[in-house]
């Protein structure tokens, strides 16, 4: 996989200001997933990662929060094969917002 400096050709200080928006981001664990999640909480935005694995995802939001303390990084587990999984994420996160403003699939 390439590092994100090279796969994406914008550099992150080319972000807006992402405050009060909210973003879902599948496969934030690792990756380019996490980079952009990385980013997006620098620039303000709260960011639900959506994974398989929980144990990944609070590994990853230890790390975020490492850089940025006041990230609002939260993980709804789901598993895109499983359409219960799916219902129940998506239950979980209509419980805690009322709009969505980034959709990030990777």
């Amino acid at each position: 996989m390439k590092n994100f400096k090279t796969a994406f050709p914008y550099p992150p200080s080319s972000i807006p200001n992402l405050a009060g928006k909210i973003a879902i981001i599948t496969g934030a664990n690792s990756g380019l997933g996490k980079e952009n999640a990385i980013h997006f909480a620098a620039k303000g935005c709260k960011v639900y990662m959506l994974s398989r694995s929980v144990a990944k995802m609070e590994s990853a939001i230890q790390e975020i929060k490492s850089k940025t303390p006041e990230a609002q990084v939260e993980a709804i587990q789901c598993d895109f094969t499983d359409m219960d999984s799916v219902v129940k994420a998506t239950k979980a996160f209509k419980a805690k917002e009322t709009r969505l403003d980034i959709l990030m699939l990777k």
